[in-house]
């Protein structure tokens, strides 16, 4: 081609320009190369450079040289070939146009930088498609900084330098083994051609690859071999596009901030720092996880994936893993889809919404870490390994182990456990507690000397071997067979039963306050301890069985031999049955044979294959077997066969008792058995306390009817109180009560007369409290009351006083245990007198009360329940004295005294109604003495301007004649018989403490408190009173 001669100096030949600094002309190549330069010479092109089409040329400058070229044309398949080996100068355009073009005709172009240093500075503008671009070793191209159209570089191959100035970049096909440095994005695009793009050499400061959609690409590394950092500098993220491939050669791989889906393939480790992820990795090292990772794609091959220790993986897809991969978990691991791990190691913490499968490709691994999984997940172990959980492991949530063995070493196993195959509890010297649920049907194994409690609600249906140290449950936890050849304990605090088989050469302790209902097959030989509780042997258990206090054995089925300890019982059956026990039995001192009985001449039996040993200080207690029969209708007497023994009966019970009211226990023997005979008991015969006797004897006289009838059908336990209820003692006790109630007036009157400064009328009101304990005799009960007394003086001189008095009292009384209430209100009249002589001074008085008598009686046991009442009338005389002198200490007077009382009772006959039980009481008479001996004081003091008259006194007393009332009871066509009420105090200690003041002229106001004190009694008064003068 020839060039226009007006504005263009051709080149045809290889031509070489050595001085100047600036030329003026455009130049044309024709199939020839310009060189410039000497040492440091830099010039400056005002024209345009053109490579004409279809040629071949070279451009260079000298070394150290510097050819600033403003404008650059390359033609339609034009090979341009820039520097070479010798000139290693630079070459620097600020506008470049390079056409392609597209074969046959015209041929692409290409551009080969064979030496030196090629700078495009402003605009470079490529126009696909384009040839090959080389960059060869030891050359360099660099984009400029700012300015740069750069679309894409097509075919690029070398192993130079090409600087992308912090620019982005686009490889359409490469096989280029130099280095890339100074890159924003580096996109790789070979549009789809199945020949992958490939680096071989270095990557410095390219902060994102970008592997477009169906693009194929390889990193090899040929010039630095050793560690992918630095292979690959500063690379800040890599996205890889659907369906495009990314394969490295070199031998290990850190790839930061991964982004796309298509497929990244290396020959070594593969490290992945951070980034969202949808491809697959293919690998024959291993695949590491570092920084916050995202992956929902595929694992097509790797020797191992590892989490590293603060690593973040989070998998989106059931296919991130091939189910024989081995993992690490350092760091977190979160899914949200099913995975699957051929081994399982680490530290780490798993969690998972979706299962998580372990073992798959049958090896054997330990985990070291957290598992939690949730919303329906759970941890599968598969495959024929063991998957270990270490101690400093936990696990939290569900788990199905489908084969192999899962073995937990961790006290931190939480959630329930379905297993299939193979379960190993292995806590060393621990105790721990797991309170899942066991389901399936493999083998459950406890190891290590420490105590195991399954605390769950368990369907499991397997087998458990127990190895090591203990296993504690209970019936619901335990359930399938058992081979034992440590210490099983079922803790029952309800009831239970185990139905299965236990052998081996452990034992069997049975603790908790419930019942263990065992009806499978023991064949163990360790024994068996029933420490708590209720035993109850409805199948076998071979070996002995030792029964501690406060436990029980009973059930119909076969022991080998028993020892029951003070404080245990045996009973046999469930309700009344027979227990074999195929060798010896013993009964040591406290033990207790409970026997159930019924009207039908059945019994609970022993059947002792050996020798039957009983101590005296054993027990027999017998019972119905329903619970609540009284034995009204067995026929009288009746024996029952209790114990039988082919060995021989050795010794006898201590005692026998039973449940029943009215029936008689007692044993008798033979050289083999035991018998128990019952015979009916009077209802006097049965009786406790003398009112209870009395009673008996009254309903022994009676026909049959509706009281006898309801007392037959009580209980041992109810016939005390039903005798007491049906004894009326409450009238016996009233009549007490209305003797001891006579002290407030004696007390009214002689305090009032002890008083110097008294007015002439005076008035005392009070309140009483007594409570009293049951005796041997009475029930306990208590009254309240209260009243007023209003006195006056009729005659007063120096040396006597006489006047009289009257009042009201109301007082309740209520028995305990002899369920009854009292009601009386009383009026009262009496007179009063004082002689005084220097300082010794006689008091005395008398007073007489009439009283109505309000009772109240429940009688309710059995099928009899009624309220009794009854109203009638008595009276109540005394006469009382008392001798004091008076002494003077400081300002203190002291008044020693002596008293004494005497007291009449009298209640009229009454009669009951309300029911059967009702009573009708004759009249009764009491007769009464009390001596009285103590000291009084009295203080004046001033408070403020107030006179204040402090006293008080202590007192012994002694009360002379009976100290309890009785009553003469009947009824309705029965016998007379008479009961006692409760008993005054024979001798009582006396306090009183008291202040009195002036609250008017001539009008004093007084407030005591007094206790009368004895064993059993306590009385209890507050006295408030008013004294005028005038």
């Amino acid at each position: 081609m020839q060039a226009d001669p007006l504005w263009a100096v051709d080149i045809t030949t290889p031509t070489t320009i050595y001085t100047g600094t600036e030329y003026g002309s455009n130049y044309i190549f024709l199939n020839s190369s310009l060189r410039f330069g000497t040492v440091d010479t830099e010039a400056t092109l005002t024209g345009t450079l053109v490579f004409d089409r279809g040629g071949v040329g070279r451009l260079s400058a000298t070394t150290s040289s510097i050819l600033n070229v403003p404008s650059v044309s390359l033609g339609l398949g034009y090979d341009l070939t820039l520097g070479s080996a010798v000139d290693q100068g630079t070459l620097v355009f600020e506008n470049a146009t390079f056409n392609g073009g597209s074969p046959p005709f015209p041929p692409r172009s290409s551009m080969t930088v064979a030496g030196g240093t090629v700078i495009f500075k402003d605009s470079l503008r490529v126009v696909s498609p384009f040839g090959a671009v080389q960059i060869d070793s030891g050359a360099s191209v660099v984009l400029g900084p700012s300015g740069v159209l750069f679309h894409s570089l097509s075919n690029l191959t070398g192993a130079g330098i090409l600087d992308g100035s912090g620019r982005s970049m686009t490889l359409n096909g490469a096989s280029f083994d130099g280095e890339i440095r100074n890159v924003d994005v580096l996109t790789i695009n070979n549009y789809g051609s199945t020949t992958a793009a490939s680096l071989g050499g270095v990557l410095t400061n390219v902060n994102r690859l970008q592997v477009t959609d169906g693009s194929f690409f390889n990193l090899e590394q040929t010039q630095i071999v050793d560690t992918i950092a630095d292979s690959i500098a500063n690379l800040s993220s890599i996205s890889v596009g659907a369906g495009a491939e990314l394969q490295f050669g070199v031998t290990d791989l850190t790839l930061r901030n991964l982004t796309g889906s298509g497929t990244i393939r290396g020959v070594g480790d593969i490290t992945i720092d951070g980034g969202t992820f949808d491809g697959a990795f293919e690998t024959a090292n291993d695949l590491i996880f570092t920084g916050t990772s995202t992956w929902g794609g595929s694992l097509v091959s790797a020797a191992g994936v590892i989490v590293a220790d603060g690593a973040r993986l989070t998998v989106n897809s059931s296919s991130v893993f091939n189910g024989g991969v081995p993992v690490e978990i350092d760091g977190f691991f979160g899914a949200n889809s099913d995975v699957r791990f051929g081994e399982l190691s680490g530290d780490g913490a798993i969690v998972t919404r979706a299962d998580l499968t372990v073992g798959a490709g049958g090896a054997s691994s330990q985990f070291d870490g957290s598992v939690y999984s949730s919303f329906g997940g759970e941890l599968i172990k598969a495959g024929g390994g063991t998957l270990t959980f270490g101690q400093t492991s936990s696990i939290w949530g569900n788990a199905r182990i489908d084969d192999g063995s899962l073995v937990i070493q961790t006290s931190n196993a939480n959630g329930d456990i379905q297993n299939n195959a193979s379960v190993v509890f292995d806590l060393g010297s621990r105790d721990d507690t797991y309170s899942g649920t066991l389901s399936g049907s493999g083998v459950f194994t406890k190891l290590g000397n420490g105590l195991l409690t399954l605390s769950g609600t368990n369907a499991f249906s397997g087998t458990f071997e127990v190895f090591g140290g203990g296993l504690l449950t209970d019936a619901l936890g335990l359930q399938g067979d058992v081979v034992n050849t440590a210490l099983v304990t079922f803790n029952e605090l309800s009831s239970g039963t185990y139905a299965s088989d236990m052998s081996g050469s452990g034992g069997l302790v049975k603790t908790g306050a419930g019942r263990l209902n065992w009806t499978g097959v023991g064949t163990f030989t360790g024994g068996t301890e029933v420490q708590e509780g209720l035993l109850s042997v409805n199948g076998s258990l071979d070996g002995p069985v030792t029964i501690h206090d406060g436990a029980r054995l009973g059930g119909a089925g076969i022991v080998g031999s028993f020892d029951a300890l003070d404080g245990a019982t045996i009973a046999p059956g469930n309700s009344i049955g027979t227990l074999n026990i195929v060798g010896n039995a013993t009964f040591a001192a406290g033990s207790v044979y409970d026997v159930e009985v019924d009207g039908l001449g059945h019994a609970d039996l022993m059947d002792v294959g050996g020798v039957l040993t009983v101590s005296s200080g054993a027990n027999v207690l017998v019972g119905p077997e329903n619970g609540v029969d009284t034995g009204i209708d067995y026929a009288s007497p009746i024996t029952f066969r209790i114990a039988t023994a082919s060995g021989g009966v050795n010794g006898t019970f201590g005692s026998v008792s039973d449940s029943f009211a009215f029936l008689d226990s007692a044993l008798s023997y033979d050289a083999n058995n035991i018998y128990l005979t019952l015979t009916r008991l009077s209802f006097s015969d049965s009786a406790g306390t003398p009112n209870e006797q009395e009673v008996g004897s009254a309903l022994d006289s009676l026909p049959n009817g509706q009281v006898t009838d309801a007392l037959l059908g009580v209980t041992d336990a109810e016939r005390s109180r039903a005798l007491r209820a049906l004894s009326g003692e409450i009238h016996a006790s009233i009549g007490q009560g209305l003797i001891d109630s006579g002290a407030a007036q004696r007390d009214s009157v002689l305090q009032t007369l002890a008083d110097p400064g008294r007015g002439r009328f005076w008035t005392v009101a009070h309140g009483t409290s007594n409570r009293w304990r049951t005796d041997e005799v009475a029930s306990g009960g208590s009254i309240q009351g209260g009243g007023v007394t209003f006195g006056g003086d009729l005659y007063q001189s120096g040396s006597m006083t006489l006047g009289i008095l009257a009042g009201y009292d109301h007082l309740s009384m209520d028995l305990s245990e002899a369920p009854a209430e009292a009601d009386v209100e009383s009026v009262y009249l009496g007179a009063y007198g004082a002689l005084q002589a220097n300082n010794i001074a006689l008091r005395f008085g008398g007073v007489y009360a009439r009283h109505e008598i309000d009772t109240n009686r429940s009688v309710a046991f059995s099928s009899l329940a009624e309220r009794l009442v009854a109203n009638y009338s008595g009276d109540t005389l005394q006469a009382f004295g008392e001798l004091s002198t008076e002494i003077a200490l400081n300002d203190i007077a002291v008044q020693p005294f002596v008293g004494a009382a005497v007291i009449y009772g009298r209640q009229n006959a009454f009669s009951e109604t309300g029911g059967f039980a009702a009573l009708s009481g004759q009249a009764d008479e009491d007769l009464l003495a009390q001596t009285s001996l103590g000291i009084r004081f009295d203080h004046n003091l001033t408070v403020g301007e107030r006179a204040i008259r402090l006293y008080g006194a202590l007192g012994w007393n002694q009360m002379l004649g009976d100290d309890r009332a009785s009553a003469t009871l009947a009824f309705d066509g029965g016998s007379d018989f008479t009961v006692q009420g409760s008993q005054s105090a024979r001798h009582s200690g006396m306090i009183k403490l008291g202040l009195a003041t002036q609250i008017a002229e001539g009008a004093t106001f007084d407030i005591n408190y007094s206790a009368q004190l004895a064993s059993g009694d306590t009385r209890q008064s507050v006295k408030a009173g008013l004294q005028v003068a005038f």
